[in-house]
């Protein structure tokens, strides 16, 4: 069968005390479900391949299923009896309902849906070329330079974000010696590649700025912002964000 990727962000979609029922994407978009029980986990085996056969007329190319989750998830539920009849098939709402029979045959409630099972924090360094007006007169270009770390929700597999940078940028165009930014946002849908949206607080002119872009597993993040000072000097930025989060930590 091999060995696929699977990417770093799960979601729960059904959870109580005694079971949790995980969908997650591999590297070719493929989703894969897995059973938490007894702080063991269990994929859910759903294998497919072409068998090819070769008559003396023509090649023929046949399709094999092997659905040995519906097997693995019936032992899973094993001390639940009476739920492990009726048929069900390898999608998520199929496997929730199944779950749903367990959970409900506990008598355990609190199910959450759309979580991510860990809190996570990536840390990186950021590039930002810059340009605008300052009291209407155009500043050039400049560059803000500096470290972010960015903590991913356990909400909506982990597209909420929440971006805390230090750096240091042009000093004629900053209002305090270093450049400190906090932002909030969301990575919109799903997959390796995500647009996001952000907004937030920088020292960089005392502004309120927003800004859209586009990232690579969350890991690699363009962001292209407009920052406007709140007060003080008239001043309006444009900033061209790279990311890069090379370091991940996860806890539960």
């Amino acid at each position: 069968m091999g060995t696929r990727k699977i990417l770093a962000f799960a979601e729960v979609i059904r959870e109580s005390r005694s079971i949790a029922l995980y969908s997650i994407r591999d590297d070719k978009q493929d989703e894969r479900f897995f059973i938490e029980k007894e702080n063991k986990l269990t994929e859910l085996l759903n294998i497919s391949y072409v068998v090819e056969r070769n008559t003396s007329m023509n090649l023929t190319r046949v399709k094999v299923e092997q659905e040995l989750y519906k097997g693995q998830l019936r032992g899973l539920i094993a001390d639940c009896p009476g739920k492990q009849k009726g048929s069900f098939s390898y999608t998520e709402n199929s496997l929730g309902r199944v779950v749903d029979g367990y959970i409900a045959c506990k008598g355990e409630a609190g199910v959450n849906l759309g979580k991510l099972p860990h809190k996570t924090l990536t840390i990186g360094g950021f590039f930002a070329p810059l340009t605008g007006t300052l009291e209407g007169n155009n500043i050039g270009w400049g560059a803000a330079i500096g470290v972010s770390a960015q903590g991913l929700s356990r909400k909506n597999r982990g597209n909420q974000f929440l971006w805390a940078e230090v750096g240091a940028a042009n000093p004629e165009i900053m209002d305090f010696p270093v450049y400190i930014g906090v932002l909030t946002g969301t990575y919109i849908g799903h997959g390796r590649v995500q647009p996001h949206i952000n907004f937030g607080l920088t020292t960089m002119t005392a502004s309120l700025n927003a800004g859209a872009g586009v990232a690579y597993k969350k890991r690699v993040v363009l962001s292209g912002n407009i920052h406007t000072a709140l007060f003080g000097r008239n001043t309006t930025l444009y900033t061209f964000k790279l990311t890069v989060y090379p370091r991940i930590w996860r806890r539960d």
